[in-house]
């Protein structure tokens, strides 16, 4: 489990989008490629359903799923960098 890849999506209902999801997935992607992340994916996905908390981002990792609300670009780059340090550990 510690060599798989992550997916990170990031909701793009209409309410996510209003609170800058577009610009998170821009960092996101960003950060990905200018860090050279290899583990990880970003995509965009349909309205999640948490519209009173988005942006919500959604990191799944073969079975697992982890939720999280309110994300902005700073805050995605700091969960990249707090997954990419786990998936490193893991590899070890």
């Amino acid at each position: 489990m510690g060599d798989q890849k992550r997916i990170v999506k990031v909701c793009e209902g209409p309410a996510c989008t209003k609170n800058m999801a577009r610009y998170t997935v821009e960092r996101a992607s960003n950060d990905i490629r200018n860090k050279k992340i290899k583990d990880i994916d970003i995509q965009r996905c349909p309205c999640q359903g948490n519209c009173e908390s988005g942006p919500t981002i959604v990191v799944m990792q073969g079975e697992k799923e982890t939720r999280h609300s309110h994300m902005t670009p700073l805050e995605i780059s700091r969960l990249l960098d707090t997954i990419q340090n786990d998936n490193s550990r893991r590899k070890k």
